[in-house]
């Protein structure tokens, strides 16, 4: 058994070692298909550096050709090399000869450089190639969100919503069906897997444990699930395919991310979500029967002749319902309804939910803005020393360090960039939409949790007081802040903004966030105070912030000035096009209105 396994881990590895041997890339009128094959390899394996350099020997063989300039582009922007991505795109882009995908990487790296009128007009370029080109419609909404203009980013989610249409004519004929949904979005960070756990095991609910189904309306995951109708083996082949994909859902242990990245890149989805120290004692990784679920979703497919991305979703949460926690209630299609944890959708995942369950009912989990900002841009900013130690062994000079924090730093603004969209968002007005204050959820729970309950038109239970998933109890991700804490503990809330931003930064943005703030209580400031604080911050919006000096002094290269990275860039666009619409509006379009409370 062993040595069998053994020339299996080899065989393998060897397979995986085929795409970095050196290419031999003849002369000729275009790259050899092996050569291109093997970038695509080497991307889907995330080995970005091998990549780089196979694609900067195809464009110094073949100039004319826009594939070795796309796959070296692709390779830097996924470096984080932003800046010297950009020629191999724009380079890409003129010799795409009809292909749309150049114009949209071209776009996603002026967004990160914080050229946003550059991006959008990449994207627009992309749609005119390909009009039904949902990945640049994506990206087009948050680049005019990103950039304030609510209307017209309104109107392309439209638009995206007539190809979503589109795209569905086809579709395998959906089951009648009534039920009822609540989707749960987090404001920032605010929670959100807290609040979750509270409406896990409520008799009346069918839901799925964590965030691992967030990506299920994106653009192409229904191509990954959907069956061949003509095989008599398709049900079964349709419930392998969601074991595996999902495999975390069912399994803690498991290392593997899951289709949409609900965390983005992560080694280990499971354990950054809190589910591999669950328990009394935090000792115990979240496991349950994988083969009872696939027998229950076998047995609900059994009658069917087809099957629609809509109707698998509902039959996975009624198998779940029936299976694992033994509620035939919530997993029968007469009763309960779903609770589907939508965490931080992108547009076309946003808008294809909402194409399939336009009746839903969407609850806003909120936080104070400035501290749930600062918290969630200080998970990209707080850096493990040992890893950075390992930099500076490999690179004296300081370089991969400075690249290493830069995007890290990058990140953090576009944390922030999100945090701002969700603020105003379009998706708001398309939908019944309401807010509830996570500091009202954890310090006047027994007020509070019947009425979001009577909201949803569920009853009042236990369950809504106990932070728990299939019965274990759930503390949430380790926090090198407060530690170990339970769900209903205010450590995290209570702790004052100021750990990243400086005493001016936080003026800046209370006034950026005054309308939300306001209408949620978290600020005493009056209207007369807004306005004298609008006029009183703009001139600073044009000088680094104090968060963003102390960053920048952290970096060992200072070869480029502050206002020149793409993070500075991008930041201050953001807050100068949210100022323009305050000074414009006197406050944001599309807010979340609270839950109306006793």
């Amino acid at each position: 058994m062993t040595s069998q396994n053994s020339k299996k881990k080899s065989k393998t590895k060897s397979t995986q070692r085929k795409p970095t041997r050196k290419s031999v890339l003849p002369k000729g009128k275009n790259p050899n298909p092996q050569d291109i094959n093997t970038l695509v390899i080497l991307f889907n394996h995330g080995r970005y550096p091998e990549m780089e350099t196979i694609a900067r020997k195809m464009t110094v063989l073949f100039p004319k050709h826009g594939i070795g300039w796309k796959a070296m582009g692709t390779a830097l922007l996924q470096q984080g090399r932003t800046a010297e991505a950009l020629a191999p795109l724009q380079k890409a882009a003129e010799l795409s000869q009809g292909d749309a995908q150049p114009y949209n990487n071209l776009g996603n790296a002026f967004m990160k450089l914080g050229r946003l009128a550059e991006a959008e007009a990449s994207y627009l370029d992309a749609l005119k190639l390909n009009p039904t080109f949902v990945e640049a419609y994506n990206n087009l909404v948050n680049a005019l969100q990103e950039q304030g203009r609510f209307s017209e980013a309104l109107e392309r989610i439209r638009n995206m919503t007539c190809v979503i249409a589109d795209q569905n004519t086809h579709e395998s004929a959906d089951p009648k069906t009534t039920t009822p949904i609540v989707a749960l979005l987090p404001f920032g960070r605010s929670g959100s897997l807290f609040f979750h756990s509270l409406f896990d095991g409520h008799p009346d609910i069918a839901t799925l444990p964590g965030i691992y189904f967030k990506g299920w309306f994106g653009h192409d995951t229904w191509e990954r699930f959907a069956p061949n109708l003509s095989d008599p083996k398709w049900r079964d082949r349709l419930v392998g395919q969601i074991l595996n994909e999902f495999q975390p859902l069912f399994d803690a242990r498991s290392k593997k991310n899951v289709v949409g990245t609900p965390l983005g890149p992560c080694d280990w989805l499971a354990k950054h979500s809190g589910f591999m120290e669950m328990g009394a004692d935090c000792s115990q990784p979240f496991i349950v029967d994988q083969k009872s679920f696939a027998t229950a979703l076998l047995s609900l497919l059994a009658p069917l002749s087809s099957i629609s991305q809509k109707a698998c979703f509902e039959l996975i949460h009624r198998a779940f319902e029936v299976a694992i926690r033994g509620n035939t209630a919530a997993g029968s299609r007469e009763g309960g309804q779903i609770f589907y944890h939508i965490h931080n959708p992108g547009p076309f995942e946003f808008a294809n939910f909402l194409y399939h369950y336009p009746q839903a009912r969407l609850l806003h989990i909120v936080r104070n803005p400035i501290q749930g900002m600062e918290s969630w841009m200080l998970s990209e900013t707080d850096v493990e020393t040992g890893f950075l130690a390992s930099l500076r062994n490999a690179d004296p000079s300081g370089k991969l360090e400075s690249d290493y924090l830069l995007e890290r730093w990058n990140k953090a603004v576009g944390k922030s960039v999100i945090v701002f969209n969700q603020l105003h968002s379009p998706f708001n007005t398309l939908a019944y939409s309401r807010g509830v204050r996570l500091e009202d959820v954890k310090r006047d729970t027994k007020r509070v949790m019947p009425q979001i309950a009577a909201w949803m038109g569920i009853p009042d239970h236990p369950s809504l007081y106990e932070a728990s998933f299939c019965g274990l109890q759930y503390w949430g991700p380790a926090s090198n802040v407060t530690g170990k804490i339970t769900g209903f503990d205010t450590k995290a809330i209570d702790r004052p903004a100021g750990r990243l931003l400086g005493l001016r930064d936080i003026m800046i943005f209370e006034t950026l966030f005054w309308p939300f703030s306001h209408q949620y209580g978290y600020t005493d400031l009056d209207i007369k105070g807004f306005r004298r604080q609008l006029a009183e911050i703009r001139p600073w919006l044009d000088e680094p912030l104090e968060f963003e000096t102390k960053l920048y002094e952290e970096l060992p290269d200072h070869t480029r000035l502050l206002k020149e990275l793409p993070a500075y860039t991008r930041m201050h666009c953001l807050l100068q096009y949210n100022w323009a619409a305050l000074d414009r509006d006197g406050t944001y379009h599309g807010m979340v209105q609270p839950l109306s409370m006793d």
